[in-house]
C-alpha cells in the first residue's frame, strides 16, 4: 500500500495562470482536484492526505472521508511534513488522470518519479520515507537525488495551469470538463504525454459526486 501525499495551495493563490472565460478559478482548481482525488481513491492503492492551508480543502477531505494535514509551508515542506513509510507525492492539478495508470506507476515499480510533458518537473514521486524535490528543475533533481524516472503513463504527465498552459485540456475527468467554457472546445494543454483521459459524463459540481 502507498500513502498518497496531495500538496493543495490556498486557493486563492494557486494556478494564477489558468484562464477559462466564465469560470471562476477557484472553482476549477477544486474541480481538478476532485478529479485527482477520485482517481487516486479509484486506483484503490492506499489511503490519502490531502495537505493545505485552506479550509475548503478540509472540507473536501472530510466529503472524501480522507485525511487532512493542516501545513502553510512550501511544497517541499508540507509533503514532508505528510510523508510516512511507501508514500506518493502527487501534483492535484491532473483533471485528466486515470486511476488505472497510477495504479500502474506504483504497483509496476519500487520507487521513482513521473516526469511532466516537458519533462523538465515531475508530476509524481514516491519512495519510502520520500525526500521531495518539487520546484524548478525537479525532474533533475529527483535523478540526482536517485530516483528512477519512470516513463509516463497516458495521464499522468499533463498539468493544467503550469508553464503557460492556461485551459484545461478537452481530454479532461467530469469534474473539470463540466467547468470548462461552454462555448467552443477546450484547448489542449500540450501534445498529450503524461497519465490518459478520464471520460464519463459531466457532473454538475465543483466538489466530490454524491
Amino acid at each position: 500500500m502507498v500513502l498518497w501525499v496531495l500538496p493543495v495551495k490556498d486557493l486563492t493563490l494557486g494556478k494564477t495562470r489558468l484562464e477559462v472565460p466564465g469560470v471562476a478559478r477557484e472553482d476549477l482548481i477544486v474541480a481538478m482536484l476532485c478529479d485527482t482525488v477520485e482517481a487516486v481513491l479509484g486506483s484503490e492503492t492506499g489511503p490519502v492526505v490531502l495537505v493545505s492551508p485552506d479550509e475548503r480543502v478540509e472540507q473536501l477531505a472530510a466529503q472524501y472521508s480522507v485525511k487532512f494535514l493542516f501545513h502553510n509551508g512550501d511544497l517541499n515542506a508540507a509533503i514532508a511534513a505528510a510523508v510516512s513509510g511507501v508514500s506518493a507525492a502527487l501534483l492535484p492539478d491532473l483533471p485528466a488522470v486515470r486511476a488505472e495508470d497510477l495504479r500502474a506507476v506504483v504497483l509496476q515499480h519500487a520507487r521513482g518519479f513521473v516526469p511532466d510533458a516537458a519533462g523538465t518537473g515531475t508530476t509524481c514521486a514516491f519512495d519510502r520515507d520520500l525526500q521531495p524535490h518539487f520546484g524548478p528543475g525537479s525532474a533533475g533533481a529527483h535523478a540526482a537525488a536517485g530516483l528512477p524516472l519512470i516513463e509516463a503513463h497516458a495521464t499522468v504527465a499533463p498539468r493544467c495551469g503550469h508553464r503557460g498552459r492556461s485551459r484545461p485540456s478537452a481530454a479532461t475527468g467530469p469534474g473539470t470538463a463540466h467547468r470548462g467554457p461552454a462555448r467552443g472546445p477546450l484547448v489542449p494543454l500540450h501534445q498529450n504525454a503524461g497519465f490518459g483521459t478520464c471520460e464519463g459524463p459531466a457532473r454538475n459540481r465543483t466538489g466530490p459526486s454524491q
